[in-house]
């Protein structure tokens, strides 16, 4: 190699030397690693939103399986508690069973005297209202006013059955009540009353039902009171008359306030109410029209007999071709019907006479 070319190399190989030398030193290291650290950063960033769905999903799947296994473990830990249950819990809860099915079988008797008695209570004088003076409790109700209703091409009025079928009754001009009985016990906002009036009412019906409800409200009955000044049978009934006792009050309410009213099931039966009679023989049909029709019946009753109270014992005595006159035009069968109302009349006269 010649001179020449020997110092062309050693002048290109110098800055080379003089760089390694500069990186050498520490600040340069710094500038290096703050470079290096904002290649990285980019990197990331441009890449943040997949790393970012591929962490979530990783702490998801990790959720699962400790979910999965503390719910694998809870189940292991009280099937080994039921299996170390001792005796005598076991015959706790035996007595806790037993003493429920008292219970239960004495709200089924109740139930049925009370609905074989509520036409006996009202003919007593008992009303809805005035029990409910003396209740304490809240006894809420669903009070909904349907103006208008309309389906495009039909003609059917969809709304009056949807509310039956869920229990409401009718008052007056689309005003429909849902009784305390059937009321939904988790209502009890104005927002909780919406949707359970969407979901129970309008979503079964059509989502493109137009309506209209100038009101849909929860009730307290023991805040409400009503009134009517004209004949019994005239311009409708008011709320208390529409509701019967068992849409109301439990078999235990009524019965603790006949009981406080001292009024026995004895005298209730002596008062001769035909509904009742007619009930063990007599169709749900026949028995409600007989019950819508109490005032006519009582009033051709009074003139046939030609008393103004009839009572068991009346009933009893009298001939089938009588009743049978009475109950024209009210029921079909009513030959057939008197004879039953007349037998039941003499068995209860005859028994409670022998007990």
């Amino acid at each position: 190699m010649g001179k020449k070319q020997k110092h062309l190399k050693e002048k290109t190989s110098r800055p080379i030397i003089k760089m390694k030398n500069l990186f050498g030193k520490w600040y340069y290291r710094i500038l290096g690693a703050f470079v290096l650290s904002i290649l990285i950063f980019l990197l990331v960033k441009k890449y943040l939103a997949i790393i970012t769905a591929i962490l979530t999903i990783f702490a998801f799947i990790d959720k699962i399986l400790k979910f999965v296994n503390s719910k694998n473990k809870e189940k292991t830990i009280i099937k080994k508690i039921i299996e170390k249950t001792p005796p005598w819990i076991e015959e706790h809860l035996r007595q806790r069973e037993q003493e429920l099915q008292k219970i239960r079988k004495r709200e089924r008797q109740l139930s049925k005297i009370i609905l074989r008695l509520k036409s006996s209570i009202k003919e007593a004088g008992i009303s809805v209202e005035e029990i409910i003076n003396h209740y304490d409790k809240p006894l809420n109700a669903i009070l909904l006013y349907k103006f208008r209703e309309r389906l495009k091409n039909k003609k059917v009025k969809y709304i009056p059955q949807k509310l039956i079928e869920l229990g409401f009754k009718p008052l007056q001009n689309g005003i429909y009540i849902l009784p305390p009985a059937k009321m939904p016990k988790e209502l009890n906002t104005a927002d909780e009353l919406r949707r359970w009036v969407h979901q129970n009412v309008i979503a079964p019906i059509d989502g493109n039902l137009e309506y209209v409800f100038p009101f849909v409200a929860i009730i307290d009955l023991r805040k409400v009171f009503s009134e009517k000044r004209a004949p019994e049978n005239a311009w409708g009934k008011t709320i208390f008359g529409v509701l019967d006792l068992d849409e109301v009050f439990s078999p235990e309410m009524v019965w603790s306030y006949l009981m406080k009213r001292r009024v026995t099931i004895e005298e209730l039966i002596k008062l001769g109410d035909f509904v009742f009679l007619a009930t063990p023989s007599c169709s749900q049909d026949v028995v409600k029209k007989l019950d819508t029709s109490k005032a006519e019946i009582k009033k051709r009753l009074q003139k046939v007999l030609g008393k103004e109270e009839i009572m068991l014992d009346d009933i009893a005595n009298m001939n089938i071709q009588q009743l049978s006159e009475v109950l024209k035009g009210v029921v079909k069968d009513e030959n057939k019907i008197a004879k039953a109302i007349i037998r039941e009349a003499v068995f209860w006269n005859n028994f409670l006479k022998s007990v």
